[in-house]
């Protein structure tokens, strides 16, 4: 039996993948935020309280156990002597160790404990070594820079159907992210599987082509909606069309979306999003195609061995309610000034994230896109402003919540959510921090399991 299935975006979430952020954004400085793709250096323990409030959210879905943690996968997985050399290997071939040669830094990697490893491979210092060597390069800066990025899980890998697909990221910066998430999705027991797509299989290295996660919309088992963006290119979308009709994969349509290439909107996830089968959050100036800047939809079949290109006037709510039966609402990020959509769209009010059809996350200072929310499509907004967890906490069951100015428990929290009871609910979380690196729920999760809708 499959240990991945993702057929839609707002299916009731099972399963899902993240990466809290670590002391690898202690390395973070004034001078290399921009090339590391931050606006702003980050305050550690306030982010990792935003992220673990975000992680109690889904676990309302997934129940207890259903989040899962890359560090965590991969240690357990570098336990065994085959995978950590294989893996070691795979960085080495693509990644230049700082401060010594690849055969000297093969022999070191291969000396630590896996957790350890796991550790410097993300390039988080750590706070003691073992002897000299490992005291000068496991302390500040390591052997190879830091990955603040990992955080956004969305973008190394992506779960299509019952199998995955391999990113190839755009910037250098992040490469090294979709080695690790190649490994624990072939190796690791919990999730292993076979691969779709494998942009870093060595033998196909004269591939061309970048694709990221966050371009990557499964819309239904038979569509994907992927953005053509300042991170996916049309080489990229074109080996993931031929390698998803190469493994003869339940996908049969892809809708490509010709976004301009700009920071603000590097990823298809920040300019749509999914909230129920047929209702989603759009930055409009983009989506709808208003003023001088828009998108082109390309509607691509895949036909076996070979492939049918139409091009779109309409903008794509139109496209995907008229080809694809969905009576598609839609509430615009920011309201209708186009000031407010211009700021909430960079602060990801457009990147929302379905825990169940109806059921969403977004951070709370989007507040103009969350009124669109409540008026136009009847949604009930709940805010969780803060939290408690004891030291030694080890689940969200031992956590208490600021929610509406009122301090609750987990328990509490999950009777307020009360996923299946029909309502619609739009769950606001605090995001000051890890809104620094431009990127919201949706980029924060990689789902493994959701159910069919």
């Amino acid at each position: 039996m499959s240990k991945l299935h993702v057929t839609n975006e707002v299916g009731r979430l099972r399963k899902v993948l993240l990466h809290k952020p670590g002391r690898e954004m202690d390395l973070l400085t004034p001078e290399n935020r921009e090339e590391m793709l931050f606006e702003e250096l980050l305050w550690l323990p306030r982010a990792s309280l935003e992220h673990r409030i975000l992680a109690s959210v889904l676990e309302v879905a997934t129940g207890i156990g259903g989040v899962f943690y890359l560090e965590d996968l991969l240690s357990h997985s570098l336990a065994d002597d085959l995978c950590r050399a294989e893996l070691v290997d795979e960085i080495l071939r693509v990644d230049t160790p700082l401060g010594m040669n690849r055969q000297d830094a093969k022999s070191w990697l291969l000396t630590l404990p896996p957790q350890i490893l796991a550790d410097v491979l993300i390039g988080r210092p750590q706070v003691n070594g073992y002897d000299s060597l490992s005291s000068r390069y496991l302390g500040e800066g390591g052997i190879f820079t830091p990955l603040p990025n990992l955080i956004f899980m969305r973008d190394p890998a992506v779960v299509v159907g019952d199998s995955a697909i391999v990113s190839s990221m755009h910037l250098q910066v992040r490469r090294r992210e979709s080695l690790l998430l190649r490994h624990v999705l072939l190796r690791h027991p919990d999730i292993a599987s076979t691969l779709l797509m494998d942009a870093l299989d060595s033998s196909q290295e004269a591939q061309q082509g970048y694709i990221e996660g966050g371009d990557v919309l499964v819309l239904n088992e038979r569509t994907l909606v992927v953005g053509c963006s300042e991170r996916t290119d049309y080489q990229g979308i074109d080996r993931l069309a031929q390698s998803l009709m190469k493994a003869s994969a339940d996908v049969e349509k892809i809708y490509v979306v010709l976004m301009p290439p700009r920071r603000a909107w590097m990823h298809l996830d920040t300019i749509i999003t999914f909230l129920s089968q047929d209702e989603c959050v759009i930055y409009s100036p983009l989506i709808l195609g208003l003023g001088s800047e828009g998108v082109t939809v390309l509607e691509v079949q895949l036909l076996g061995n070979r492939i049918r290109i139409k091009e779109h006037d309409d903008p794509l709510p139109t496209v995907l309610s008229r080809s694809e039966g969905i009576d598609l609402k839609w509430v615009e990020c920011g309201g209708s000034d186009r000031l407010q959509q211009d700021r909430e769209q960079w602060t990801d009010g457009a990147n929302f994230f379905a825990i169940y059809p109806g059921v969403v996350v977004v951070y709370e200072r989007n507040e103009a896109t969350l009124e669109e929310l409540h008026r136009h499509l009847g949604y009930e907004i709940i805010r969780i402003d803060d939290a408690v967890f004891p030291e030694d906490a080890s689940t969200s069951n031992d956590g208490v919540f600021l929610v509406d100015g009122r301090w609750i428990s987990y328990p509490e929290l999950v009777s307020m959510i009360a996923i299946g009871s029909g309502k619609k609910l739009a769950i606001a979380i605090p995001g000051s921090e890890l809104s620094r690196g431009r990127g919201g729920p949706h980029c924060l999760t990689m789902p493994l399991w959701r159910d069919d809708i």
